[in-house]
This record gives structure tokens, C-alpha cells and sequence, in this order.
């Protein structure tokens, strides 16, 4: 079994045979289950958010809709509070008066 990233080519081949099962397509690409499911989850995702955006092919435009923008907030990532309580003693506030 092939250890380490997917590969391009992995990637790709995944894409373009949507219709076969992750059992099956670990077996044709001799990768875990675990991840090419990971791969999957997350691409399904990534395509959802790309159909948020409005598109006028036409002139090359591509704007942010409301849709699109609450979505990028939502899947942001939250700040870790270990690293802020880390760096809290290293920050200086300097006082106008």
C-alpha cells in the first residue's frame, strides 16, 4: 500500500471517477480508505463553496455573494487560546498620555 500524499495523479483519477465507491477506488489506487475518504469530504466541500460565487463568464467577472462570504466565516479557523495565552506576557502596550 502507497504511503504519504495523494499525488496528482491520485487526485485526478478520484475526480474523474465520482460514480465508484471509496472501497473501490482504494483498491484501483492502492491507498487507505481513510484517506481518499478525507480527500473526497473535503473536494465536496471546496465545490460547494466555489458554486456560491455569481459568475458572468462572458467578461471574465466573478463576484462575492452574501452566500459565499458567510460560508468563508464559518470555515475559518478559530484562534487557538493555548498560543494567545503562550504570547500574552511577550505583548507590550504602549500608553499614550
Amino acid at each position: 500500500m502507497k504511503k504519504g500524499p495523494l499525488s496528482k495523479e491520485d487526485k485526478t483519477y478520484i475526480d474523474n471517477h465520482k460514480d465508484v465507491s471509496v472501497e473501490e477506488l482504494s483498491k484501483r489506487l492502492d491507498r487507505s480508505i481513510n484517506s481518499i475518504s478525507c480527500y473526497v469530504k473535503t473536494n465536496e466541500s471546496h465545490v460547494d463553496d466555489l458554486n456560491l460565487f455569481a459568475r458572468n463568464k462572458d467578461r471574465g467577472v466573478v463576484v462575492m455573494t452574501e452566500a459565499a462570504s458567510m460560508s468563508a466565516d464559518e470555515n475559518k479557523k478559530k484562534p487557538n487560546l493555548e498560543q494567545i495565552r503562550r504570547y500574552k506576557n511577550s505583548i507590550c502596550k504602549i500608553r499614550r498620555d
